[in-house]
């Protein structure tokens, strides 16, 4: 049976019609802009372009960025398998494992240069969980062992060094040698020492390293969230990031989609958290 979508002018399209234009979309428009953003000189991609289309060659390379780029063209290689897609993969896999990843600390700097190098190494458990997330659909995608490896690195600092079993939730940010420090990140233009955003995307980088490596220690990890999200939320209120200007809506939808992802993996989501106050009091 194929689901039926209504858009805001209330025209039902089904999903099996849905599919080849969103395709189409995909591959003829979407992945090539990100494809023309491929810095061929330096690594990666620009670090910044404008709503003119103006490439910014001088700025700084986030992280997330980079790595929300190895995730798309891992996993469209996966879906489609398009040579061109594998090659920007690859591109962009050797720029976060050889410019962004801390081979002295771990974990991945926030940003480096148009070059290459460090420019705020600051560690976000927020931008980890985008490598994580990345790493493991590389390795998903071709294979590479080596891949594997960096996601497992990641996923022990996260799970490690990250959580904060006294309060039962995910730290948000430490110096390059991991040394906690107040989040810089405003949650609605204020600090926040813990953010929904954050855990959200730690269970979907969770979910997709576990796809990977299906050990009972990381289906207790996912399960672990999956009871943060279901029985603390509620009581966050302004600890939990919110944004404004309409993208909570994209937020929920995220959510949703992790939560799909994440629901089939642990053989026990019954976590529960007793012991633990609600996060942010």
């Amino acid at each position: 049976m194929s689901a039926v979508l209504r858009g805001a002018g209330g025209d039902a399209t089904t999903d099996r019609e849905l599919r080849p234009a969103a395709e189409t979309e995909l591959r003829h428009r979407v992945l090539p802009f990100w494809l023309g953003l491929a810095d061929r000189e330096h690594g990666g991609i620009h670090g910044h372009v404008d709503a003119d289309l103006v490439v910014d060659r001088a700025a700084d390379k986030g992280a997330v960025r980079a790595c929300r780029y190895l995730w798309t063209f891992s996993a469209a290689y996966r879906a489609f398998g398009d040579p061109s897609y594998l090659a920007a993969a690859r591109h962009m896999y050797r720029f976060v494992t050889g410019r962004l990843l801390d081979a002295v600390h771990g974990g991945v700097f926030w940003s480096v240069d148009r070059t290459g190098a460090p420019a705020d190494t600051d560690k976000h458990v927020y931008a980890q969980a985008f490598a994580l997330y990345a790493l493991s659909e590389y390795h998903r995608a071709t294979g590479d062992r080596d891949a594997l490896t960096r996601a497992t690195e990641v996923y022990e600092v996260v799970t490690g060094v990250g959580f904060d079993p006294a309060r039962g939730a995910y730290r948000e940010q430490f110096d390059r040698a991991w040394t906690a420090k107040p989040n810089a990140l405003p949650a609605e233009g204020r600090p926040a020492e813990i953010t929904m955003n954050t855990h959200l995307h730690v269970l979907e980088a969770l979910t997709a390293y576990h796809a990977v490596v299906p050990s009972p220690a990381v289906s207790e990890r996912v399960a672990e969230l999956v009871g943060i999200f279901r029985d603390r939320r509620p009581t966050c209120r302004c600890a939990w990031r919110r944004r404004a200007c309409g993208s909570a809506a994209t937020t929920t939808d995220a959510c949703a989609w992790s939560w799909c992802r994440a629901a089939p993996r642990p053989a026990d989501h019954g976590v529960r958290h007793a012991g633990h106050p609600p996060i942010g009091r």
